[in-house]
């Protein structure tokens, strides 16, 4: 793990990709430094996963949200990558939230993570286990036709409190959060680095 000298490192632009000071690995893990991991994003401040509100013709919203490139981001400096692009036959994709939860259960297992209950990545999360959670939105676009973006965010410690704690970026970013404020009553699953 190294220190954090500043906030220089931290990028507005979401495509571009980000590599913080402050890491860790696989070997060395505790809920102190997935803590101050998390920390040192700013993830309540940070642009780059702040959310977009365009307005459209016609009085309607856009509004874009980057959980994904949060995920990506914050598993690549805890050392276990959920990509934010995969080759999919010979494209390359850029992965959307609903895509992440289909790696993780396709392809998760060949790269250390496997499927767990919200209490187990909870528990692990408090060791400093990464683990992860997530929904796939069911609904598409009446217009497009494309499928809406889900939600994926990370488990972060407890901190000795009882309850399922995250860290997320979406409508509202926050680096701690109780799982149904980032979820509501959604059908999740979970999955955790071993």
């Amino acid at each position: 793990m190294t220190a954090l000298p500043d906030m220089a490192w931290r990028l507005d632009h979401p495509w571009l990709p980000l590599t913080p000071p402050m890491t860790s690995g696989t070997t060395s893990r505790s809920g102190v430094i997935t803590d101050r991991i998390v920390a040192q994003f700013g993830l309540d401040t940070g642009k780059r996963w702040q959310k977009l509100v365009e307005q459209l013709a016609g009085g309607l919203t856009k509004v874009s949200t980057y959980c994904n490139i949060w995920l990506n981001d914050i598993t690549r400096a805890l050392g276990c990558e959920v990509p934010r692009w995969w080759l999919v036959g010979a494209e390359l994709k850029q992965l959307s939230a609903n895509d992440q939860v289909r790696w993780l259960q396709r392809d998760g297992r060949k790269h250390g993570w496997r499927e767990c209950t919200p209490f187990e990545a909870q528990a692990r999360a408090n060791l400093g286990h990464v683990s992860v959670v997530g929904w796939i939105n069911p609904e598409v676009h009446p217009v497009t036709k494309r499928e809406l973006s889900g939600h994926v965010a990370l488990f972060v410690p407890d901190n000795g409190e009882a309850g399922l704690f995250i860290a997320q970026a979406g409508l509202t970013n926050f680096s701690r959060g109780t799982l149904t404020s980032g979820f509501g009553s959604r059908n999740v699953v979970c999955f955790t680095h071993d």
